[in-house]
């Protein structure tokens, strides 16, 4: 079967990590996705650890892809990617507002070239606005998001989440944003241009604080592991680690109480209600605290299963990548790369019961398919050995 978006051609024209993310889930999706790539590569080629000499972060975010390598600085470079353009579905770029319109290769230009063209611009801060201009690193739009003000601890300066959340974020929403522009175009015969700001993104995953701000409670603040409006919410020491409990529900905390040996706090005054137990948060924890400190995580987990309260271990990545749900589900997946041998990688996040959801090839080889593109754009052998002889790839 094919995959649901088979018959797809994307131009893959960005780098890192956040356009890289987006065309890969449509490469999943089963679209071919062509990226299109300076002669001396994309800059992740470079970025550590390595392989080998090849980058695990790229082999991470390139695979079902084909590699093309164009200087798009040249008047030969431009007419080789415009006629790539012209059988494509879609572009996709992540460079800074303004790159693609100084390299000549606009929206408004390319529209010409194909009108039905989908062409996606993400950057830190959009293609419009006062901070538009601004270059942009997931750490600086956790910052200016409000994010960093609202992690780590009260008397801890603001941190940034560990990962780069927005940028794989940013690629979601620019995948997604793709996906809809296509059934758009199906419906209505119009490609369109989509503008993603991972600030906007950003903004938008601190939603669930604004409610207090906006009606005037407070500013909020950094918490730590707690739940601002919920408690028992927190993370807890056990004997050999560390378990998330959350217990916000007045039917949830009931049933911790029954496990816990305490059942008698349900109608204590100070914990019968939500908004009671957040008031004596400090309260809530120190009993919770001192029932998990006697068990281990395993005991835990066993006993709030079966209770149905919902919890958790805080897991090492090392134990993430150990345990058996993630095996089971496909997370990590092994593929055979021709430079570097069996490398693990994360695996297709979507899964459909028709269309498969694959990895077809690894992470291709810096300009590994030029005689294939080109060939199938009508170029013969000579012309692609003059092109390799004059430095247009």
């Amino acid at each position: 079967m094919k995959g649901a978006l088979a018959g797809v051609t994307v131009l893959d024209l960005t780098q890192v990590l956040n356009g890289p993310f987006a065309t890969t889930m449509l490469a999943d999706l089963g679209a071919e996705v062509i990226k299109v790539e300076p002669r001396e590569g994309e800059v992740a080629r470079a970025a550590p650890p390595k392989i080998g000499n090849e980058s695990y972060p790229f082999m991470q975010l390139n695979r079902n892809k084909k590699s093309v390598t164009l200087d798009l600085r040249s008047k030969q470079g431009k007419e080789i990617f415009n006629r790539l353009a012209r059988k494509a579905d879609v572009i996709v770029n992540n460079f800074s507002p303004g790159t693609m319109s100084k390299m000549g290769l606009s929206y408004p230009k390319l529209k010409k070239i194909n009108p039905q063209i989908i062409y996606a611009s993400s950057s830190g801060f959009g293609q419009t606005g006062p901070y538009s201009s601004r270059r942009a690193y997931d750490a600086v739009i956790q910052a200016a998001s409000g994010i960093m003000s609202l992690t780590g601890y009260p008397d801890s300066q603001p941190t940034k989440v560990g990962p780069s959340i927005t940028d794989f974020m940013g690629g979601m929403m620019t995948a997604l944003a793709i996906v809809s522009a296509l059934y758009y175009r199906k419906e209505t015969g119009k490609g369109q241009e989509i503008d993603i700001s991972m600030h906007d993104i950003a903004c938008s995953v601190t939603l669930e604080f604004w409610a207090d701000y906006l009606t005037g409670v407070k500013v909020p603040r950094r918490v730590g592991n707690e739940d601002p409006n919920v408690a028992p919410a927190n993370g807890y020491a056990a004997r050999d680690g560390y378990v998330m409990i959350f217990a916000g529900f007045d039917h949830e905390w009931a049933r911790l109480a029954k496990i816990m040996g305490k059942e008698e706090l349900v109608d204590d005054p100070r914990f019968s209600s939500a908004e009671a137990r957040v008031r004596h948060r400090k309260e809530v924890d120190a009993i919770v605290a001192g029932w998990v400190a006697s068990k281990s995580v395993e005991e835990l987990l066993s006993e709030l299963n079966d209770a149905k309260v919902v919890s958790g271990p805080v897991l090492n990545l090392e134990q993430v990548l150990d345990d058996p749900h993630v095996e089971y589900r496909g997370i990590i997946s092994e593929i055979y790369h021709s430079a570097v041998g069996k490398v693990k990688v994360l695996g297709p996040l979507m899964k459909f019961s028709r269309s498969p959801v694959e990895i077809r090839s690894p992470a291709p080889l810096l300009g590994q398919h030029n005689t294939e593109i080109l060939s199938e754009l009508g170029y013969s052998n000579q012309e692609i050995a003059e092109l390799r002889k004059s430095e247009v790839i």
